[in-house]
């Protein structure tokens, strides 16, 4: 026991001793969160926390590797070839968040370098290959091993850094995740799982007496990465192999906070179109502090729903009842979870559903106008003189479901030839728009005038879009130079009017 305290005292003191130093360097090379629309900050705060953690937990590591090779701490406190890969992954993403954090990288390249050091996990071994149905019907996962082990590690490892947005939090809940983990690892994986998180735990603690609202120093990316990634990879091996349907889902339940919160970020941005980092108000704890909770409140109550979460996992795995009932339990409390951020705002549900609806309606539409434009591209290919280019603007019209469309274009003799297609049964309110038509004469382009429904803005402009980028792939000008020319001289037609209604 007193090994094992030392342990954690060397990563706790470790932490908090190295802090101020971390402080002192990020402030000198300008390292620091300046205060935004974003921010809950007033001023301006270093974030070279993660820095401290990493050595934290390297200094408990070593305390942890001294103390086994002499017999203080049991084998299974020494690492094994696995441990020692993730150890390898937590060193790499932790230089991916520090790399963003001193010069910014892009959301896409910052995604495939997480996805590659989660793939080297499954290589070593860490993966997730069975989902536990009941105590004796399980799911063998065969090759989507891959996919789900990289989709749960850089989803949890995303999930922790984008709960990072007030003082204390992300360090609080990593905290009490890594000591629930650590838990469950002591009583089922058998190997040194449970010993690094709760190091983890311990340098955590450390951190967070500069970290606590107001806090003096942030975690930065290298530190929220290093925590989700540690925490996702440990979920995976603290059931060792346990056969029990809790064991194996317990360490996903206490995870569940920021996962939900994750989960219903990019439900959001999906449906708003947005990039999955994109920043937004709609974190679960902003919406609290919006609904006038304190700061400090705030991350109290995120800390006691996430202990909460902690205390039905454990409850769960001494529960004397059926995989049924146990499955029954898990939903219970995730709906319950749900239902937490239904009300505090950060999901709703009403205007999720909508959006999914017009999402799906846009991409019909979206569908139906790229079949459409594929036809309308022979019509104007197969165009050979001018009344054949004008029947296409009007196909188009029609197809694309225009209001009225009008054209005038000017003879050689000096008269106008003026073309407009108009249809029937248009009531709404409409936009009107020109578009230029190039032409082998100098002068200024032709101007197509037309006029649309404007019951959806979004969808008429992305008609007027399409009738654009046809006219620009199909251009009178690249009619055949003897048809294109206007009406013969010696025919010369007085000025008229066509008006052709659909």
């Amino acid at each position: 026991m007193l090994a094992i305290l030392g342990t954690l005292a060397a990563a706790s003191i470790t932490t908090w001793l190295i802090t101020p130093g971390c402080k002192r360097l990020a402030v000198r090379i300008g390292l620091v969160d300046t205060p935004g629309i974003r921010k809950q900050h007033s001023k301006q705060i270093p974030y070279l926390g993660g820095v401290a953690v990493m050595l934290g937990i390297l200094a408990g590591i070593a305390v942890m590797a001294l103390l086994s090779a002499n017999g203080y701490l049991p084998a299974a406190a020494e690492l094994n070839a696995q441990q020692v890969a993730m150890l390898g992954g937590c060193a790499a993403m932790f230089c991916l968040g520090l790399r963003d954090d001193v010069r910014p990288l892009q959301a896409g390249r910052k995604l495939i370098a997480q996805t590659l050091v989660a793939a080297a996990m499954w290589a070593a071994g860490i993966y997730i290959d069975t989902i536990p149905i009941t105590e004796t019907v399980t799911l063998e996962l065969g090759l989507w091993s891959i996919p789900v082990t990289i989709l749960w590690i850089v989803g949890a490892t995303n999930a922790v850094n984008m709960i990072d947005g007030l003082d204390g939090l992300a360090a609080g809940v990593g905290a009490i995740s890594a000591a629930a983990i650590s838990l469950l690892a002591f009583q089922f994986s058998g190997d040194a799982t449970g010993y690094v998180m709760a190091i983890l735990a311990a340098s955590l603690v450390g951190f967070l007496r500069y970290n606590r609202h107001p806090a003096r120093i942030f975690l930065g990316d290298s530190g929220s990465l290093l925590i989700g990634f540690l925490l996702a990879t440990c979920a995976i091996t603290a059931s060792g192999t346990a056969s029990n349907m809790t064991a194996v889902v317990a360490p996903y339940i206490v995870l569940a906070l920021p996962i939900l919160d994750m989960t219903f970020a990019v439900l959001r941005r999906t449906i708003e179109r947005r990039g999955m980092f994109s920043p937004d108000h709609n974190h679960i704890h902003h919406r609290l502090l919006t609904r006038g909770i304190s700061h400090g409140r705030v991350v109290h109550l995120l800390w006691g729903q996430c202990a909460c979460l902690t205390a039905v996992a454990i409850l769960l795995l001494n529960l004397s009842a059926n995989a049924l009932q146990r499955w029954m339990a898990v939903s219970a409390v995730l709906l319950a979870h749900v239902l937490i951020f239904r009300a505090s705002g950060a999901v709703r549900l009403r205007e999720s559903f909508a959006g999914f609806r017009s999402a799906a309606t846009r991409i019909k539409e979206i569908r139906s106008n790229n079949r459409v434009y594929d036809e309308l591209q022979l019509a104007f290919q197969s165009a050979r003189n001018i009344d054949d280019y004008w029947r296409s603007i009007e196909l188009c019209a029609e197809q694309l479901g225009f209001k009225q469309i009008a054209l005038e274009m000017k003879r050689r003799d000096g008269s106008v030839d003026r073309r407009k297609w108009r249809s029937t049964g248009h009531d709404a309110c409409s936009i009107q728009s020109m578009l230029p038509i190039e032409h082998r004469r100098a002068g200024p382009p032709l101007s197509l005038k037309l006029e649309i429904d404007a019951i959806s803005l979004e969808s008429a402009a992305l008609r007027i879009a399409l009738l654009g980028k046809l006219l620009d792939r199909h251009s009178i000008a690249k009619l055949p130079a003897a048809a294109a020319k206007a009406p013969h001289a010696a025919k010369v037609r007085p000025r008229t009017v066509r008006e052709h209604t659909a």
